[in-house]
């Protein structure tokens, strides 16, 4: 089934794939949509196919005549789960039995876009040289992305700022014993057409390196910034 997970657009075309040659219509007549109530459905043309990337690589994938492509009627609402139901009683081309069980996929469409969380480091570490993560809701419009709009303190020797998917990654020579912060401008697109608007982060107190038997060890403390309103997060280092 595709799409799962989530975000997605509002209106994605819908692919459900079988092991055995189906009728379209009469499948889609076994097939609900559900956002809270059910939403009226219909078979999707090849041209929607087509413009969807995700479905398109689905039916490619597909035996000819053994899915289902469709896509509702109106746009569903913004930062939904989206339950999609096949069956019972879905028939086959290939003879008179029809399904007895249902089959339950679920998605998600986008909400707005929003600064959710910052991380550094793994396992709860965060040791010197290790990139630091601003994490959105949404993923990124990496074609209209300037990492220009990133602002770091103090400066990183060798610095390099990218995005993927949801994230922003800054990565270069970060010192232990060091409080670093990023700040992202308002107005971060993301691939649904929208910009970040609201101030949003978390605030923590930076800890005080823990005491053990151990060598003593070095913390990297840095804050996040995102639309204006810090973000601080702290973790101890591994350096000894």
């Amino acid at each position: 089934m595709w799409p799962q997970g989530g975000p997605h657009e509002l209106q994605p075309v819908m692919v459900v794939q079988f092991d055995q040659k189906i009728d379209p219509k009469a499948v889609l007549e076994t097939i609900s949509v559900e956002v809270g109530d059910k939403r009226a459905i219909r078979l999707a043309t090849a041209a929607e196919i087509e413009a969807d990337e995700g479905a398109r690589q689905q039916v490619a994938a597909s035996e000819p005549g053994r899915f289902v492509a469709f896509r509702t009627v109106e746009p569903l609402p913004r930062g939904t789960g989206v339950k999609v139901t096949v069956g019972p009683g879905t028939p086959s081309a290939e003879g008179p039995r029809r399904s007895q069980n249902s089959q339950v996929y679920q998605f998600a469409t986008f909400g707005p876009m929003e600064h959710i969380g910052a991380q550094c480091g793994w396992g709860g570490e965060c040791r010197p040289l290790t990139p630091l993560q601003v994490v959105f809701t949404n993923p990124i419009d990496l074609e209209r992305f300037d990492p220009r709009t990133v602002h770091v303190e103090p400066s990183i020797p060798g610095i390099n700022i990218s995005a993927s998917g949801n994230t922003i990654t800054v990565t270069g020579a970060t010192a232990g014993r060091t409080m670093y912060s990023v700040t992202v401008d308002a107005g971060l697109r993301d691939v649904f057409g929208q910009a970040s608007e609201k101030r949003a982060g978390r605030n923590s107190r930076p800890r005080a390196p823990s005491r053990s038997c151990r060598a003593p060890t070095a913390t990297s403390w840095w804050s996040i910034r995102a639309a204006g309103r810090s973000c601080r997060c702290s973790r101890s280092t591994g350096r000894s």
